[in-house]
């Protein structure tokens, strides 16, 4: 059946009239003001082309509202990015105008400010309010811009986009119209000329309805933004509705602050959430049509996924910290901040309901199947498959599973395994410091291995992963933490061949050791080496030159690796190389927690 036809009123408003003793708000349904330096940028231009034209009009375009419950308040169902612009631009116009000398004292200007004054903000009950109310997370934004009060703290993205669009609109001001002179003719070819087409819809059904429907011919709202629109289908009372408000913004606010940009979004959130219910993975043309299976039209489904956002976008923010979900430490989330990967947070965030220990095993298969994966160089559509086939197994585990029963449940076929470990193994030996990206991975593997070396050899000084990531330009002391990557025979002595540039040629060093030793060759840095508080940057060097008796966890470690790479410090050759690098690939598969099959 057909929807009923609805019967619009239209007004063409120029925008004196448009913001007149009428004000507007976005709806909760609608997302955020979104829009980038971009777009601004070229409203401005086409409205500075119209200024500085003959033309007595200029159309800005069509806005859709509908009243509100509050006197004279429209509700913004399209418009708000135009709209939410017009007002920064009038809130710029209005800083540049009391630059005006003695402005005040002249009446016309001072009429012509104070119609700016209320085209920008009004006064009820003794409160002030601007024009448009922005969507919640901005709402504290605008109000320090129409205060002109300290600017508060960027807190998410539409706070962030605010400003940028603001600041942008104070730029336009500047190179235009540098003379303050200049401002009220300005101002009033502006609020004038620009006209914007109004329609007034009768009802806020009517105006959900037009929504859907502006968003079914393709316009450009993100699948969150319709997933939101969603709930509010289904949530027809007022407090429940507010508290999707809250929760959504407390949600995107929380996203915000995450480190990697990739996350920092609703998308990102939503389809791992999906994943984690449905296990499968959905893209954003499916996403809303799938939340509506997954809600069933039910209040009780909306509103529990609704009340765990907050939740989700927590544990999420601790995992882009390398934490687990519950904010505790975690050994093996650590990679993510180095690589800046973020395929595999939704196997994580399945793994939530687990005990810190087999949350720890969970993390270690995961970071595994990562490094592999970067290693060996697999297309992201192949990494991508897996996530939802171990979401499913993580999400079947109970929440008092064993970490032994974590790793069983991660089973991979073993042969297709071992294909990929054969394609890591070449790109692991071909790995060099001449490109950054490959220099980043050989740091990471180094620094793994040498901590696998420090715990079976049950050292108790295990270096954090973090201290073994960095290195400095500027040495404070000698009791700096970080370590250079250390070339065993000198990169500046090899004519730049590229085995000597490559992980097998390569240790972990004390800065300050490392560089003091400068170019020698390799016999004639046995002080640096044995400095190290790493056995597998020691065990460069003969047992025999250690001077000191090793543990009884430090001697069996340190014979097998003499076994599978001798000491060669006075010859060291490719063959030293090559057998260097068996050795680090020979530990680092010995370290993977995955199991075959």
């Amino acid at each position: 059946m057909s929807s009923p036809v609805l019967k619009p009123m239209s007004d063409c408003l120029p925008i004196l009239e448009f913001f007149h003793n009428k004000s507007y708000a976005v709806p909760p349904f609608q997302r955020g003001y979104a829009w980038k330096s971009e777009q601004i940028t070229e409203l401005f231009d086409d409205l500075l082309e119209f200024i500085d034209s003959g033309e007595p009009v200029y159309l800005l375009g069509q806005v859709i509202v509908t009243h509100s419950l509050v006197d004279g308040q429209y509700i913004l169902v399209d418009g708000q990015q135009r709209a939410t612009s017009l007002l920064l631009l009038l809130i710029a116009i209005q800083k540049k105008f009391r630059s005006i000398p003695n402005m005040l004292q002249n009446g016309e200007l001072g009429y012509k400010y104070g119609q700016l004054d209320q085209l920008i903000k009004y006064y009820k009950n003794g409160q002030l309010y601007s024009r448009v109310t922005v969507s919640e997370e901005g709402v504290e934004y605008v109000d320090s811009l129409i205060r002109d009060s300290q600017q508060v703290k960027i807190t998410g993205w539409t706070q962030q986009n605010l400003h940028e669009a603001y600041l942008t609109a104070v730029k336009f001001i500047e190179e235009n119209w540098p003379q303050p002179e200049d401002i009220p003719a300005m101002y009033e070819r502006l609020v004038q000329g620009v006209h914007l087409v109004r329609l007034e819809l009768p009802s806020y059904d009517d105006a959900v309805k037009v929504f859907e429907r502006i968003n079914n011919r393709g316009l450009s709202l993100s699948s969150s933004d319709l997933v939101k629109n969603l709930l509010f289908d289904i949530i027809q009372n007022e407090s429940d509705r507010d508290k999707i408000s809250k929760n959504w913004s407390f949600t995107a606010e929380k996203l915000y602050t995450c480190k990697n940009n990739r996350i920092r979004n609703m998308e990102y959130l939503l389809r791992s959430i999906v994943i984690m219910e449905k296990g499968e993975l959905v893209s954003s043309l499916e996403m809303r049509d799938v939340w509506r299976k997954i809600f069933n039209n039910t209040r009780y489904e909306a509103m529990k996924f609704a009340d765990s956002l907050p939740l989700k976008a927590t544990q999420l923010k601790n995992l882009d910290l390398g934490k687990m979900p519950n904010g505790a430490k975690s050994e093996f989330n650590q990679s993510n901040r180095y690589f800046k990967t973020v395929q595999h947070f939704p196997m994580l965030l399945i793994g939530s309901h687990l005990s810190e220990q087999s949350f720890e095993a969970l993390a270690h298969c995961v970071e595994d199947r990562t490094i592999v994966s970067l290693i060996a160089k697999e297309r992201p559509q192949n990494y991508e498959k897996i996530v939802p086939k171990w979401g499913i197994r993580i999400k079947q585990l109970d929440k008092n599973a064993t970490p032994q029963e974590v790793i069983a449940a991660l089973t991979v076929n073993d042969s297709e395994w071992q294909d990929l470990l054969e394609v890591a193994k070449t790109s692991f030996r071909l790995l060099s410091t001449k490109k950054s990206t490959e220099k980043k991975r050989i740091r990471y593997l180094l620094a793994r291995i040498s901590r696998k070396i420090q715990r079976d050899a049950m050292i108790p000084a295990l270096p954090e992963l973090d201290s073994m990531l960095m290195t400095t330009t500027v040495l404070k002391s000698a009791d700096y933490v970080g370590y250079d990557l250390e070339h065993i025979y000198p990169i500046s002595l090899s004519n730049d061949m590229k085995i000597y540039d490559s992980i097998g040629n390569l240790v972990l060093a004390h800065p300050k050791d490392q560089r003091d030793a400068q170019n020698k060759q390799p016999m004639l840095k046995t002080n640096v080496y044995m400095s190290s508080n790493l056995l597998l940057t020691q065990s460069l060097c003969d047992e025999k030159e250690f001077g000191r008796s090793l543990s009884y966890g430090e001697q069996p470690v340190l014979r097998k690796i003499h076994q599978l790479a001798p000491p060669s410090l006075g010859n060291w050759n490719d063959e030293s190389i090559l057998r260097r690098f068996e050795l680090y690939w020979q530990i680092f598969l010995s370290d993977l927690a995955i199991p075959a099959k």
